[in-house]
């Protein structure tokens, strides 16, 4: 009988990785505090407008807080589309592009499930956008299986879409904030790998969404879950 094999913190968080981000991380922040931002402090939750918001952590010269009926989590106050555009084209973006290459065929193994869900759900045919594609690693997942699904890839870091663009000649990219994509092509399927707490407005985001995903189309995301039991144990890294 074939065993599964397992997908070990060290094989997909190498050491050089481990060691050296949360020095990347205070460094660019440094440089991120020092640039304007005119967004003041959110006093009502932007998913479900519940005032119950409460101080929840103190990560990388940033406030996090959070919403006590749904549970998200954010920095408050929001930053700006100047500093988000700033960090994902910095060197702590290129940092994790580098250690996002050295684990590249391990990550891969997370998103083959995945890619093979989708596949199933598309029967094999279709297309698929992926938003906050990095260097493509899922897109890796779906060249595993054989996959016939049309793939388009958005990223607004330029060095991660040159290396998709590079890997895979097929891909269809936009090296763009998603919000700015055109609205005339739409996709059967839309996905985002632990991108959606990322974003600045989540409710513009899913207007946009529902503007070019087709009819009975599908949305499939991840996001990261503070009640899990990978949280308990690295949430103090």
């Amino acid at each position: 009988m074939k065993t599964k094999r397992s997908i070990l913190f060290d094989n997909i968080h190498s050491k050089n990785k481990q060691n050296n981000l949360k020095f990347n991380m205070i460094k660019v922040n440094k440089e991120i505090k020092k640039l304007k931002n005119l967004n003041q402090k959110v006093k009502k939750c932007i998913v479900c407008n519940s005032t119950r918001i409460n101080f929840f952590t103190y990560k990388y010269l940033h406030n996090l807080d959070r919403c006590e009926k749904c549970g998200h989590i954010f920095t408050n106050p929001y930053p700006s589309e100047e500093q988000i555009n700033y960090y994902y084209n910095s060197s702590m973006k290129k940092f994790e592009n580098d250690f996002f290459k050295e684990t590249f065929n391990a990550r891969t193994n997370i998103f083959i499930p995945r890619a093979k869900l989708i596949k199933n759900l598309l029967k094999n045919e279709g297309s698929l956008l992926d938003i906050g594609a990095g260097i493509g690693i899922f897109l890796n997942a779906f060249d595993k299986i054989k996959s016939k699904i049309k793939i388009s890839a958005c990223d607004i870091n330029s060095e991660a879409v040159a290396v998709i663009n590079s890997k895979f000649p097929k891909v269809n990219t936009f090296n763009c904030d998603f919000l700015d994509l055109d609205e005339t092509k739409k996709y059967d399927c839309i996905s985002l790998w632990d991108t959606f707490e990322h974003l600045l407005n989540p409710k513009q985001f899913i207007n946009k969404i529902t503007k070019i995903l087709k009819r009975n189309g599908y949305l499939i995301l991840s996001t990261p879950n503070t009640l899990s039991f990978e949280w308990a144990m690295a949430k103090d890294d």
